[in-house]
Parts: structure tokens; C-alpha cells; sequence
């Protein structure tokens, strides 16, 4: 593909590959509906980087029984993941397109 255009496939996603998928498209994924058999679900995704992706469900694989304080305890800390890669790419941002000026006056 030309124009920095690539095609990247990610199978049996689950909600913890934070460091597989930028945690946008993962959440984007994980909001999706779910596709019924034969039809996919896609969504487009702006990263924080500028990067658009495309996100296409094929397939949801569901367990048969899970915990709710499991379920609850895992949307926390996925919640705090995000948060955190969110902050840390706004500091990154602030640093390199800043001007900062640092009066000599005030470090004596």
C-alpha cells in the first residue's frame, strides 16, 4: 500500500492486550455491538497520534460464566490504564510543543 498505509490483523483480542493495540482502538473494539454470524461490525478510530483505523468485528467469543466483581475489577483497571496512557500523551505533547522560558533570577 503506499502513502505510510498498512494493514495490521489482531485475533482474540481481549480486554488486557493494552500493549498490542493502542487502547483507543481496543476500546473502540470492545464498544462495538456484537456482529451477527456472517456480518461484520466496523467503526473508524482517530488515535491520539493523528492515525486513523479502521476496526472491523468479525466474531465475539464470550465465556460461558464470569464473575461480576472479576468483570468490575477488570473495567477499573482498564479504565486506569487508558487514563494514564491518555496523560502521559498529553505531557508528551506539552513537552515538545512548548516554549519554555526559565528565569535565572528565580533559581538562585
Amino acid at each position: 500500500m503506499s502513502g505510510g498505509q498498512k494493514v495490521e490483523k489482531q485475533v482474540g483480542l481481549t480486554r488486557k492486550d493494552v500493549n498490542k493495540v493502542d487502547p483507543l482502538v481496543l476500546g473502540a473494539v470492545f464498544n462495538l455491538p456484537k456482529s451477527e454470524a456472517g456480518h461484520n461490525v466496523a467503526k473508524e478510530v482517530s488515535t491520539y497520534s493523528g492515525d486513523v483505523m479502521l476496526v472491523v468485528l468479525d466474531k465475539v467469543s464470550a465465556p460461558e460464566n464470569i464473575d461480576q466483581a472479576l468483570i468490575d475489577a477488570t473495567r477499573r483497571q482498564w479504565k486506569q490504564d487508558v487514563a494514564s496512557r491518555e496523560f502521559a500523551a498529553v505531557l508528551e505533547h506539552m513537552k515538545t510543543s512548548a516554549d519554555l522560558y526559565i528565569n535565572p533570577r528565580t533559581l538562585q
